[in-house]
């Protein structure tokens, strides 16, 4: 697949709808280094959201411009990050050339998934906190993630190529 131009993607949804599997997928078709926005959580964030306590958005604050800088300092990359309101959108894309891609899911297949999931720190009772966060974005890519991992990047590809 041929890269998209010289623009990060940002791949936004709650948890559990594919971010850190598609990230990894299209880092090895893309060239892109794949970075997870979960592994910059600071060690308090984390405990919180261990103990299933919703972050604030003063919590994210730091965190986000932490990714912003990322983006910043290493474009083009491929980001993996809830990013679930319009503002840490923003926050994430100040100075940078970025396409978010929303993997979008029902809240059904999300108990599913991460109820099998193993190893992450995310506590399966901030599901709903997740959803009612959600502001859906008006102007980006939307991907059913609900389909399979091979489906999704098809999708994807084909949806790259026409920017």
């Amino acid at each position: 697949m041929k890269a998209p131009k010289t623009y990060s993607i940002i791949l936004m949804g709650v948890a559990g709808s594919g971010k850190t599997t598609i990230g990894k997928e299209l880092e090895s078709l893309l060239g892109y280094k794949f970075h997870d926005a979960d592994d910059f959580h600071s060690p308090k964030n984390i405990n919180k959201m261990k103990n299933g306590i919703a972050l604030t958005d003063n919590d994210r604050s730091d965190w986000l411009a932490e990714l912003n800088d990322l983006l910043i300092d290493h474009e083009p990359i491929i980001l993996a990050c809830s990013a679930l309101k319009s503002k840490y959108r923003y926050i994430l894309a100040k100075n940078t050339k970025c396409r978010f891609i929303y993997l979008k899911i029902s809240i059904n297949a999300v108990v599913l998934r991460l109820k099998a999931r193993s190893g992450h720190y995310f506590n399966t009772s901030l599901i709903e906190t997740q959803f009612s966060t959600l502001e859906e974005p008006k102007t980006c890519i939307v991907i059913d993630a609900e389909k399979s991992v091979s489906e999704i990047i098809s999708n994807i590809k084909s949806k790259l190529a026409y920017q």
